[in-house]
């Protein structure tokens, strides 16, 4: 009798290594970007980077580990075919800097900002016009400090080489010669969106690798009940999508949905303990990566998407109102159905290009052809309704070019898996139209790259020249891996007025770039956006930080040109520019230089400004009760306030009150009562009024809110003034 032996186990560092492929070492810094918003609050950074490097190779050990095998390994095909093209239309326009609008806006400052510490730090007041999650500016960040400016947006160059390994892979089972089946990946990757990305630092490219690769994952089925791991590999790789752009949620859900659809068809399969385990480490591995910033958001802004779905989650800072751009996307629920389709026509209203070479058309009506086309292929027939789904929640969310990247690269495999099927299906007929659909079908898809071949000819996000059209760049071929900061270019004189600086100022678009480049440790408040300053809440925070900083050295930068724009900004916010100086910054190179204004910001005494004081405080009222309070009110800005005007009363200042729920930005009594000055009251002067108020009806805690008024223009409180608010109980 033989006896059965079983073949040795491989140790796990050794099987680690089996496992390994190129797109693993790829996602590595992925999971470093997200893991290190964990530890950024360390009082030590190098101490927080090590526990970041740590963590993070642990992670990656157990999800290469985890994560379903695949011993198939590219051919030279793919290299001779993919690559080259990829490389060639990334190196046409590296040599110029990348001066996209997104980038200089906030992009860069928060891979600064981020890249050292949390991203907002004491004495912060929103200094991008969003707080959006720096995850994948931190990647891009590391990618810069490793290869320098330009090549560090070999980042996207990185990420659309995964793509490409991934769609072979998908491929592999469709189209079995390995050259054609590399020039259909290569053709899958011609989009617009792909080359106006491919070597800039915007960052929609840098998660399709991972939900594409969580979408294949996702429409398999576990062949065994013991491949359920897969289940925990796409949670993570979806969790991390979500963390890096909130939009990718429009793609999570549908292939979450097939994902928990899949794992429910084998529970019977498995342990009722294991089902529940993998579902419960499932939901930790999705979670994970988005804790740790949307926690961070919510403790400063009351919001963990702030300032997205305010009409949800209701921060203060912000009104309570959703983010909508009307320039994009579908007007009305028929629209909504029908943009996949309708944006092929209507370019203009989907993207800032107007110009679509139309694949996400082409590939939505191919997805639908597929879906009862594809019943005995799983894979595709999963892909399919992953396409149409997240298309229409991509409708009914934005309808944006950047945003749909991920359903045009499905639609693509879907595309050619649909040349396959017609060219098996009618190819054995002896009709001299057989081959027609297939030709058909592939002459649309070849016309599509080309278009969109030809449009990144002329089109980027950041409007530089090409090589071909612009030669002399080639002049800065040497700043290459050595352009890592723009602080060794700038003369003597302007080392010395940045090292000068206490707080930052934002006053002009596209500045803050130069903020965090220049000096990223020092507060930043936002002078800019109106949004910041359009509730109570925002409008106090903002007044107090500036009165904070009144006897600290403010400055902000703005273009030349922008220069009456910028004193605007300033002058609404109650501040005003005292000097300005003019500095060049090398934008990584010496001959790339940007003119900037460098302006010494003052917070002079303000135009609107009132000191309001009560000789008694009340606390508490009955509904509807009417009180006389008596204020002592005192001019402390420069306006005269005029007691009357005209007989419409307009023009003169009153003192008012306002009721406002217990959140103190709901008001609840609007304009409750009026008291006219006695006289005209100069600047410097008090005077005592009588103002009657009238409680809410209904019993609870409010803020009774009392301001100056100047009828038909402003209350004092929308001119940076600071209204007296007392906290009041109304019961019965």
């Amino acid at each position: 009798m033989v006896n059965s032996v079983s073949p040795p186990k491989i140790a796990r560092p050794q099987e680690f290594l089996h496992q390994l492929k190129l797109d693993d070492i790829f996602f590595f810094p992925c999971i470093l970007a997200v893991a290190w918003q964990y530890f950024w609050s360390l009082p030590s950074k190098t101490f927080g980077w090590a526990l970041t490097v740590f963590v993070s190779l642990g992670i990656w050990y157990a999800y290469v580990l985890i994560k379903p095998r695949d011993d198939a390994a590219l051919t030279r095909w793919f290299w001779a075919i993919v690559v080259p093209p990829l490389i060639f239309i990334f190196v046409l326009r590296v040599l110029v800097p990348d001066t996209s609008w997104d980038v200089l806006n906030y992009h860069l400052f928060h891979a600064e900002r981020a890249l050292r510490g949390p991203l907002l730090i004491p004495g912060d007041f929103f200094p991008t016009p969003a707080p959006f999650n720096p995850a994948p500016d931190i990647l891009t960040g590391l990618y810069r400090l490793v290869f320098g400016y330009r090549l560090g947006t070999i980042a996207n160059l990185s990420a659309v080489v995964w793509l490409g390994i991934i769609m072979d892979r998908l491929l592999r089972y469709y189209v079995s010669r390995a050259w054609l089946r590399s020039v259909c990946v290569l053709v899958i990757l011609c989009t617009e969106q792909i080359f106006f990305q491919i070597n800039n630092y915007m960052v929609d490219l840098l998660t399709l690798p991972l939900l594409l690769t969580a979408t294949l994952l996702a429409v398999r089925k576990p062949e065994r009940a013991s491949e359920d791991r897969h289940v925990i590999v796409v949670a993570f790789l979806l969790g991390i999508s979500i963390t890096f752009k909130l939009a990718n949620i429009a793609f999570a859900i549908p292939i979450a949905l097939i994902c928990a659809f899949n794992l429910l068809r084998v529970w019977r399969e498995l342990k009722f303990g294991r089902f529940i385990g993998i579902s419960v480490i499932s939901l930790i591995a999705a979670v994970a990566p988005i804790v740790p910033f949307s926690v961070f958001l919510d403790r400063r802004t009351g919001s963990p998407v702030f300032p997205l779905y305010n009409a949800i989650f209701k921060s203060p800072f912000w009104r309570a109102s959703n983010i909508f751009d009307p320039r994009w996307g579908p007007k009305g629920f028929v629209e909504t159905l029908l943009w996949p389709i309708l944006v092929f026509f209507k370019p203009e209203r989907f993207c800032e290009f107007p110009i679509y070479s139309g694949r996400l058309s082409l590939g939505f009506i191919a997805a639908l052809v597929c879906i009862p086309l594809a019943k005995k292929e799983p894979t595709i027939r999963g892909l399919c309704l992953v396409t149409v789904l997240a298309a229409f929640l991509w409708s009914a969310a934005s309808g944006y070019s950047r945003y749909g990247i991920f359903i045009e690269l499905t639609s693509g495999a879907i595309l050619v898996w649909f040349i396959v099927y017609l060219w098996k299906t009618f190819g054995h007929l002896r009709s001299p139209l057989r081959w027609l659909p297939s030709i058909t079908m592939g002459c649309l898809l070849l016309a599509q790259a080309a278009m969109a071949l030809a449009y990144s000819a002329h089109h980027e996000w950041s409007t530089r020249p090409t090589l071909f059209t612009h030669p002399e760049s080639l002049r800065d071929v040497n700043m290459l891996l050595h352009d890592r900061n723009v602080t060794s270019g700038l003369s003597d004189e302007e080392r010395a007025a940045i090292a000068n600086i206490d707080v930052w100022v934002t006053s002009n678009v596209k500045t803050t770039a130069f903020m965090g480049l220049l000096r990223p440790d020092i507060p930043v408040i936002n002078a800019l956006q109106w949004e910041y300053v359009s509730t109570r809440t925002a409008r106090t925070a903002f007044n107090a930080l500036t009165n904070a900083s009144a006897n600290r050295r403010l400055y902000s930068l703005c273009f030349p040109d922008d220069l009456a724009h910028a004193r605007e900004a300033l002058e609404s916010r109650g501040l005003t520019i005292s000097s300005v100086q003019a500095i060049s910054v090398p934008f990584f190179s010496p001959s790339n230089r940007i003119a900037l204004n460098l302006l010494r910001i003052s917070r002079d005494t303000p135009i609107y400004r009132a000191q309001i004081s009560l000789k008694e405080t009340p606390t508490r009222f009955a509904p509807s009760e009417k009180k006389t309070l008596t204020l002592r009110i005192k001019n402390t800005g420069t306006m005269l306030w005029r007691a009357y005007v005209n007989a419409d009363g307009r023009l003169q200042v009153n003192a008012s009150d306002t009721w406002l729920a217990e959140d103190g930005e709901t008001v609840v009594n609007d304009m409750d009562a009026r008291s006219a000055l006695p006289r005209d009251l100069k600047s410097g002067e008090e005077v005592e009024l009588q103002l009657n108020v009238t409680a809410p009806r209904v019993p609870g805690n409010y803020i009774l809110e009392i301001d100056m008024v100047h009828e038909g223009v402003a209350f004092f409180y929308e001119k940076n003034s600071e209204p007296l608010r007392l906290n009041v109980r109304v019961e019965r």
